[in-house]
Protein backbone atom coordinates (compact mmCIF):
# COMPACT_ATOMS: atom_id res chain seq x y z
CA UNK A 1 0.00 0.00 0.00
CA UNK A 2 1.47 3.17 -0.86
CA UNK A 3 0.81 6.32 1.37
CA UNK A 4 0.03 10.10 0.18
CA UNK A 5 2.77 12.18 0.03
CA UNK A 6 0.42 14.20 2.22
CA UNK A 7 -0.29 11.54 5.14
CA UNK A 8 3.41 10.81 4.75
CA UNK A 9 4.22 14.23 5.90
CA UNK A 10 1.59 14.44 8.86
CA UNK A 11 3.28 11.18 9.85
CA UNK A 12 6.59 12.93 9.46
CA UNK A 13 5.46 15.66 11.16
CA UNK A 14 3.98 13.92 14.12
CA UNK A 15 6.49 11.66 14.95
CA UNK A 16 9.30 14.21 14.71
CA UNK A 17 11.90 13.61 17.43
CA UNK A 18 12.62 16.88 19.29
CA UNK A 19 15.84 18.82 19.30
CA UNK A 20 17.67 19.26 22.65
CA UNK A 21 16.34 21.33 25.72
CA UNK A 22 12.68 20.90 23.20
CA UNK A 23 9.96 18.98 25.55
CA UNK A 24 9.72 15.69 25.07
CA UNK A 25 6.45 15.25 23.38
CA UNK A 26 4.64 18.94 22.94
CA UNK A 27 1.55 17.26 21.91
CA UNK A 28 -0.01 15.09 24.13
CA UNK A 29 -0.57 11.32 22.81
CA UNK A 30 -4.05 12.45 23.50
CA UNK A 31 -4.28 15.06 20.78
CA UNK A 32 -1.99 13.44 18.76
CA UNK A 33 -4.00 9.81 18.22
CA UNK A 34 -6.72 11.66 17.12
CA UNK A 35 -5.70 13.79 15.09
CA UNK A 36 -3.20 11.25 13.29
CA UNK A 37 -6.88 9.22 12.76
CA UNK A 38 -8.41 12.42 11.57
CA UNK A 39 -5.79 12.91 8.78
CA UNK A 40 -6.42 9.10 7.92
CA UNK A 41 -9.86 9.79 6.92
CA UNK A 42 -8.78 12.67 4.31
CA UNK A 43 -7.48 9.75 2.07
CA UNK A 44 -10.94 9.02 -0.10
CA UNK A 45 -9.52 5.13 -0.86
CA UNK A 46 -8.67 4.90 2.61
CA UNK A 47 -10.67 1.79 3.45
CA UNK A 48 -10.24 0.49 0.04
CA UNK A 49 -5.98 0.20 0.67
CA UNK A 50 -6.65 -0.48 3.93
CA UNK A 51 -9.51 -2.88 4.02
CA UNK A 52 -9.92 -4.89 7.25
CA UNK A 53 -6.73 -4.34 9.08
CA UNK A 54 -4.66 -1.37 9.94
CA UNK A 55 -0.88 -1.20 11.20
CA UNK A 56 0.09 2.27 12.91
CA UNK A 57 3.47 1.68 14.16
CA UNK A 58 5.47 3.99 17.19
CA UNK A 59 8.66 4.51 16.75
CA UNK A 60 11.09 5.51 20.10
CA UNK A 61 14.26 5.17 21.55
CA UNK A 62 13.71 2.26 24.12
CA UNK A 63 17.16 3.53 26.07
CA UNK A 64 15.76 7.18 27.06
CA UNK A 65 12.76 7.46 29.36
CA UNK A 66 10.63 10.16 27.83
CA UNK A 67 10.45 8.56 24.80
CA UNK A 68 9.74 5.12 26.24
CA UNK A 69 7.01 7.35 28.40
CA UNK A 70 5.29 8.81 25.04
CA UNK A 71 5.27 5.44 23.04
CA UNK A 72 3.25 4.15 25.89
CA UNK A 73 0.70 7.07 26.42
CA UNK A 74 0.41 6.80 22.42
CA UNK A 75 -0.04 2.93 22.56
CA UNK A 76 -2.82 3.84 25.17
CA UNK A 77 -4.62 6.22 23.56
CA UNK A 78 -4.26 4.24 20.36
CA UNK A 79 -6.05 1.29 22.58
CA UNK A 80 -8.82 3.30 23.96
CA UNK A 81 -10.17 4.32 20.34
CA UNK A 82 -8.97 1.20 18.43
CA UNK A 83 -12.11 -0.04 16.16
CA UNK A 84 -13.93 3.41 16.82
CA UNK A 85 -12.46 5.55 14.27
CA UNK A 86 -11.69 5.35 10.09
CA UNK A 87 -13.70 1.82 9.69
CA UNK A 88 -17.64 2.42 8.37
CA UNK A 89 -17.75 -1.38 9.28
CA UNK A 90 -16.59 -1.35 12.75
CA UNK A 91 -14.62 -4.85 11.72
CA UNK A 92 -11.05 -3.78 12.63
CA UNK A 93 -9.03 -5.18 15.56
CA UNK A 94 -9.39 -3.35 18.92
CA UNK A 95 -6.36 -4.22 20.59
CA UNK A 96 -2.30 -4.00 19.25
CA UNK A 97 0.85 -4.97 21.29
CA UNK A 98 4.28 -3.33 20.04
CA UNK A 99 7.70 -4.05 21.21
CA UNK A 100 11.09 -2.66 20.72
CA UNK A 101 11.86 -3.07 16.58
CA UNK A 102 8.88 -6.04 16.56
CA UNK A 103 5.49 -6.11 16.44
CA UNK A 104 2.42 -8.66 17.21
CA UNK A 105 -0.88 -7.80 16.64
CA UNK A 106 -4.07 -9.61 18.99
CA UNK A 107 -7.88 -9.04 18.02
CA UNK A 108 -10.41 -8.87 20.81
Amino acid sequence: MRATPFLTIALLALSARPGPGADEMPVPADLQVPLLLKILTYDRNFETKAKTDLTIGIVYDPGNPGSLKASNEVAEMLGRVAGTCCSSSGDWPTSRRWSGATASASST
